[in-house]
């Protein structure tokens, strides 16, 4: 099999994967809590509360899923006025969120979208997040050079991944897991300068300070054009 059609394979299975799965079995499945301590890290940085301090930004959310973290940023920024848009390709996904969505906020969109090809202008965002999706991206040059074309002159990149195979449960063994190396040069390569690295960790046991584990790699990028 070709590379192009081994992308194309693996592509289609994770599609089929989000479009049929329940949303209540993927998120006790993609354990709520690491993401709660993923979302309050991102939120944490002084670059990113920055950027997101600052009036009417354009936030992408690349493999929004089921807009958890839309959800938090609306909540949290309400004076602001940001426009989000929660990008996903699998519809089933999005539309779980959709109601609440609609009901509850104006100021956010949500598109069903490949995300190595967006139907978005370019440098159209000022910030983008990639929580959690470059597992299931088989060709990381072909998307940094997709959010290189929509991000504007020093936009932002904050990308989360998981580093802890043990307890992030893996569907696809056939998809490509990054780690901080591959995204070190792909990042490069797209003319992305790092600002930020660092490792989440999750407390299983409060009282137990051994029970402390690495769950993510953050890693903030800023883009160069």
């Amino acid at each position: 099999m070709t590379h192009n059609l081994m992308l194309r394979a693996q592509k289609s299975e994770v599609r089929d994967y989000f479009e049929n799965i329940n949303h209540k079995d993927y998120l006790e499945k993609h354990n709520r809590e690491f993401y709660r301590v993923i979302y309050s890290e991102l939120l944490e940085s002084r670059n990113i509360h920055n950027k997101l301090g600052k009036r009417e930004q354009v936030i992408l959310d690349l493999g929004a899923g089921s807009c958890e973290f839309v959800f938090l940023l609306l909540d949290k920024y309400p004076e602001e006025n940001h426009k989000i848009i929660a990008i996903d390709f699998s519809e089933n996904m999005l539309r779980k969120a959709s109601p609440e969505l609609h009901c509850n906020y104006s100021n956010h969109d949500s598109l069903v979208a490949d995300m190595v090809r967006c139907p978005l202008k370019e440098e159209c965002s000022d910030i983008i997040f990639c929580i959690n999706s470059i597992p299931y991206i088989a060709d990381l040059d072909s998307m940094l050079k997709e959010i290189n074309r929509l991000a504007r002159p020093k936009g932002y990149l904050a990308v989360v991944f998981p580093n802890n195979r043990r307890i992030w449960t893996r569907k696809f063994e056939n998809i490509r897991v990054f780690d901080n190396r591959d995204l070190h040069g792909a990042a490069f390569r797209n003319n992305f300068n790092a600002l930020e690295e660092r490792v989440i960790t999750f407390n299983l046991n409060e009282s137990v300070k051994s029970m402390v584990i690495p769950i993510a790699k953050f890693m903030l990028f800023q883009v160069e054009k």
